[in-house]
């Protein structure tokens, strides 16, 4: 017969400062708790040249002063600055050669200026000579310029010396320090990165993976739980093929859509499809009809037409019925963020948490 021996247990005394420990333990647990279901995270996905940076500006605002920069840090940007303006404008010298356009003759000795610059270490920390500033205010101003700024396909790899250029006058200035704004578009992002913000009993944390487009399979399913994807679509790229010439810009976002959208770990979670540069689109169309590059297009140069066409290729893409995918339009970065975007973003972000808890009580 098999017997079993039961120890007596001895019952520990009540401890005071024990019980308390434990309370605030269970207090700061359920805290955590709670806090948890208050925050929400977002993936802000977009091709080369979306227009991407600009986007993520509109979330950093409200964050705007958490990061303080010394005067040497400041300074120590100037160079790269300085060089982003070079490059910027040996390109579009280029493409006025390109497109057979002229200069205006007195404007030839300024390019010539221009030309002979090199983008590393031309300015070395000082200021910009006056000579160089007068020959950059010169050409960017000449009509020639400006009609490369309106009709070029290779100018969204340029796009943080074409910020700089918009700024030129205050970057030439004697004595010119980085803003927050500079330093923000002279950082290149080059890992899995985000930012977060409150807004009422919300944290929202917006995620980029920037720099990790070969790296897909290793990051995506550390995402599975996120609130949307913010998908970014540069409409003016509808004529911009990729270095190999086989694809166009929308048709590379179509690819990359179609890819993550679908794959397991995101088939359910909701997309909001933000249409960039849509003021860049509007110029183009009249000269490169989007005909030209999609002939199953009748629109000619509609605009409306036009961007009704390119939104339903993308929106045709989601394969879940239960699923939505959320749609607006922006225009190409600028200085300032676009509040209006961001309001409609944070409006969206609510109905997905709304429509997601109107399912699980089976209320859908």
């Amino acid at each position: 017969m098999r017997t079993h021996t039961h120890a007596k247990t001895a019952v520990p005394k009540y401890d005071p400062k024990a019980a308390a420990v434990n309370a605030d333990i269970e207090a700061y647990l359920k805290e955590e708790r709670a806090l948890s279901k208050n925050i929400l995270h977002f993936l802000v996905l977009g091709t080369p040249g979306s227009g991407k940076s600009s986007i993520l500006r509109n979330f950093g605002t409200p964050r705007q002063n958490i990061v303080e920069y010394t005067m040497a840090e400041r300074d120590s940007y100037r160079e790269n600055i300085f060089s982003y303006l070079v490059k910027a404008m040996l390109v579009i010298l280029e493409e006025v050669d390109a497109l057979d356009l002229m200069l205006r003759a007195a404007n030839e000795e300024f390019a010539s200026v221009i030309l002979d610059l090199d983008p590393k270490g031309t300015f070395s920390g000082a200021d910009m000579p006056l000579h160089i500033s007068r020959a950059f205010a010169n050409v960017y101003s000449d009509p020639a310029v400006k009609t490369v700024l309106s009709r070029s396909k290779k100018l969204d790899r340029i796009s943080q010396g074409l910020y700089f250029l918009e700024e030129f006058e205050r970057i030439a200035s004697p004595h010119y320090l980085p803003s927050d704004l500079d330093i923000q578009h002279c950082c290149e992002l080059t890992g899995i990165t985000n930012c977060q913000f409150g807004v009422g009993e919300l944290t929202y944390v917006v995620w980029d993976v920037n720099g990790q487009r070969g790296q897909r399979r290793k990051w995506v399913n550390c995402f599975e739980k996120i609130t949307a994807i913010f998908f970014i679509v540069s409409m003016s790229s509808y004529d911009e093929l990729d270095p190999g010439g086989t694809q166009t810009g929308i048709e590379q976002s179509l690819s990359l859509l179609d890819d993550v959208s679908n794959c397991t770990w995101f088939q359910d979670t909701a997309v909001l499809l933000i249409f960039n540069k849509i003021d860049l689109f509007a110029e183009k169309l009249p000269h490169n009809p989007l005909s030209e590059y999609y002939p199953d297009f009748t629109g000619g140069s509609n605009f409306d037409e036009a961007c009704d066409f390119v939104v339903n290729r993308f929106v045709s893409l989601n394969k879940n019925p239960d699923r939505e995918f959320y749609t607006c339009f922006t225009h190409a970065g600028g200085n300032k963020p676009d509040l209006g975007l961001t309001k409609f973003i944070l409006n969206t972000a609510q109905h997905i948490i709304l429509q997601a808890y109107l399912r699980t009580q089976k209320l859908l």
